[in-house]
């Protein structure tokens, strides 16, 4: 008989040992004191048999992340992972299923996971919510801007993570959906073996932007690049150029929404958008009282069906960005008798259109979003005009 059940401080190893198997890399013992200081700020659930061995694992990290400048409590989900002797057992579904009950009781409204297979997760209700873009260029697209007052200054994130950090929030209001970082996050999952920071300083030592990068087989690496103005990008993109003998490819990776590249001499280079963070909303009674809905005329039904979080089922009338329960539904049903007007959709939809990753127009054209034309334009009306964008792993 399987147990779920919390795992504490003397089952670390065991954490460890499996995560080690199923992601394939290897720990050596300062790094896995290192990995316990971290493992001591999650929830982690596990499936134990009848003789108290592992048998899978799921880890829940608390987390805030931005949409329209407010910080939104989010539960991400990381290291699920089963011995190979105990998978198809269905552990891992029943993990999430206790996962999604537990983040609602911790008041997680939101939930984040980078997937292994998109299409596993979108059985239990996550979407994607964000891409990764990367930029490749040649040294020959190293052309310096003339005339650039500023400098850049080598960071120590250690000391200096806060001069970071104010940058990272500046830019974060610009998008939603990146997270909210704090000092243990920025030196234990940000800072990155072999990588540095530079700031970018206008001629007042003003911090206007900042660079993680690192050069390896005459590459330039960049993870980071967060310019807050054209001034800030010029000067992060000049001090680039100066490493025009050291390198000879250039990788790069932007938002898919900035046109910093417009401003090179020579544009023209490859672009590659993967697919990259799933989201799901957890809570959607409490997520919709909490979301910026613009107020005005425009008023919205929204049938809500959700198969496997019976608790957001049902009907919610938006006004005046006021949200109001209308009509609450039963398991495997979006509401008891619905009114004519409305749009129905599913958990997965309203996540996606809410953060800004896929839009009212868009996914109606999908055929995701179904219900009365001029309602769909007062939807789109009410919600967020900015897109995603997250820059983090867990």
């Amino acid at each position: 008989m399987s147990l779920i059940r919390t795992t504490g401080e003397k089952e670390y190893e065991d954490v460890l040992a499996l995560s080690q198997y199923a992601f394939q890399y290897t720990l050596t013992e300062e790094q896995k004191n290192q990995k316990k200081k971290t493992l001591e700020r999650q929830q982690i659930w596990a499936v134990y048999d009848d003789k108290n061995e592992m048998e899978s694992k799921l880890h829940i990290l608390p987390h805030h992340i931005w949409i329209e400048g407010l910080p939104i409590s989010m539960g991400g989900i990381a290291g699920v992972a089963t011995w190979p002797e105990y998978r198809r057992h269905g552990n891992v579904a029943s993990l999430i299923m206790h996962a999604l009950k537990q983040m609602k009781k911790d008041g997680h409204v939101l939930s984040y996971l980078h997937p292994f297979k998109v299409s596993f997760y979108r059985k239990y209700g996550w979407e994607l919510i964000a891409d990764k873009n990367y930029y490749e260029l040649s040294k020959e697209h190293f052309v310096p801007f003339q005339s650039v007052n500023g400098m850049v200054k080598r960071v120590n994130i250690e000391k200096e993570w806060e001069v970071l950090n104010n940058v990272y929030e500046q830019f974060s209001q610009l998008y939603n959906g990146m997270l909210k970082r704090n000092k243990f996050w920025w030196l234990n999952h940000v800072q990155s073996s072999g990588f540095h920071f530079v700031a970018a300083l206008n001629e007042h030592q003003q911090v206007v932007g900042y660079m993680m990068y690192k050069i390896e087989n005459k590459i330039f690496e960049v993870e980071e690049f967060i310019p807050l103005n054209e001034q800030a990008f010029k000067i992060l993109w000049n001090f680039i150029c100066q490493h025009d003998s050291m390198v000879n490819q250039l990788s790069i990776r932007w938002a898919g929404t900035e046109a910093w590249l417009f401003l090179l001499d020579n544009p023209y280079c490859k672009q590659t958008t993967f697919p990259y963070f799933m989201g799901r909303i957890v809570d959607a009674p409490a997520f919709l009282k909490l979301y910026p809905f613009k107020e005005g005329e425009h008023s919205v039904f929204l049938h809500l069906y959700d198969e496997h979080c019976p608790w957001n089922n049902g009907t919610y009338h938006i006004k005046n960005g006021v949200v109001t329960p209308f009509l609450k539904g039963k398991e495997g049903s979006t509401c008891i008798h619905p009114p004519k007007r409305g749009l129905q959709l599913d958990i997965q939809t309203l996540t996606t259109a809410l953060l800004g990753y896929r839009s009212v127009k868009q996914l109606s054209q999908m055929g995701k979003i179904t219900g009365d034309a001029h309602e769909k334009e007062n939807f789109a009306q009410i919600i967020t005009q900015k897109t995603t964008n997250f820059l983090d792993f867990f």
